[in-house]
C-alpha cells in the first residue's frame, strides 16, 4: 500500500481501538467489481452492526487538491484541480461505492469509503463513521462510570469532545502524509505497540458542563 494510505488506516485503526471495535486487516473477503476485475477493502470493523449488516468494510483514498504533473503547462502546477475541492473527494467516493458496495452486500456486509485528501478535507462518509465512532465511545465512557442515562446535555458534550479529539487524529495522519511523500512496502513500517492502561484517551480532562451554569 502507498504509504499515506497505510498511515490513514493506522490512524483509523487507533481510533476504533479507543472506542472498543475490533478491526482486521487480514483475511479481507474480495469481490469482483464491475469492471470485472477482482477487489477487497483495506480494514473491516468487526461487530458494528450497521444498515442491518453485521460487520463494515471500509476502503481508504486520498486525494491531491492541488495539481503537479503538468508538462506542458508548469504554470498549472501547483493550481487547484476543482474550483471546488469537495467535489474531488465526492467523486472518488462515488467511485468506490460503484465498485464495492454492492459486491459486499451481496456478502452481508456494509461498505464505506473513507476518502481524504492530503489538506486535511474529509469526505462525508468519513466524517459519518467518525461520528458514529465518536457516538460508541460515549456510551462506553457513561457505562463505564456507571451513568446509563446521562443527561443529554452531558452525553451532546463528550461526544463532541470524542468527535473533534478523533477528527485530530485524521487530520494530524494527514500532516504526516503530506510531510512524507513517499511510497514504502508496507511490511517495512514498524507498528508501535500500544500499551495497556485502564485511562482514558482523550487528551483532555473528563470535564463537563456545569449544571449551574
Amino acid at each position: 500500500l502507498e504509504f499515506r494510505r497505510v498511515l490513514f488506516r493506522s490512524a483509523i485503526e487507533e481510533v476504533c481501538r479507543q472506542a472498543g471495535i475490533t478491526t482486521e486487516r487480514r483475511n479481507i473477503p474480495s469481490i469482483r467489481k464491475r469492471n470485472g476485475k477482482m477487489g477487497r477493502g483495506d480494514l473491516v470493523l468487526k461487530n458494528v452492526h450497521l444498515g442491518g449488516r453485521r460487520h463494515l468494510i471500509i476502503d481508504v483514498a486520498v486525494n491531491h487538491e492541488f495539481g503537479g504533473d503538468h508538462l506542458a503547462d508548469v504554470s498549472r502546477n501547483g493550481a487547484l484541480r476543482d474550483a471546488q475541492p469537495s467535489r474531488i473527494l465526492e467523486r472518488t467516493a462515488r467511485t468506490k461505492i460503484d465498485r464495492y458496495r454492492a459486491g459486499y452486500a451481496a456478502l452481508q456486509h456494509a461498505f464505506l469509503p473513507c476518502v481524504i485528501s492530503t489538506s486535511g478535507r474529509l469526505h462525508g462518509e468519513f466524517l459519518r463513521l467518525l461520528y458514529i465512532i465518536a457516538h460508541r465511545r460515549t456510551k462506553n465512557w457513561f457505562s463505564r462510570h456507571g451513568n446509563d442515562e446521562p443527561s443529554e446535555e452531558a452525553f451532546k458534550f463528550r461526544r463532541g469532545q470524542y468527535f473533534w479529539h478523533t477528527r485530530a487524529m485524521i487530520g494530524q495522519a494527514a500532516a504526516r502524509a503530506v510531510a512524507q511523500r513517499v511510497q514504502v512496502a508496507e511490511h517495512t513500517l514498524r507498528r508501535h505497540r500500544v500499551l495497556p492502561h485502564t485511562r482514558d484517551d482523550l487528551a483532555f480532562p473528563a470535564t463537563l458542563p456545569s449544571s449551574h451554569d
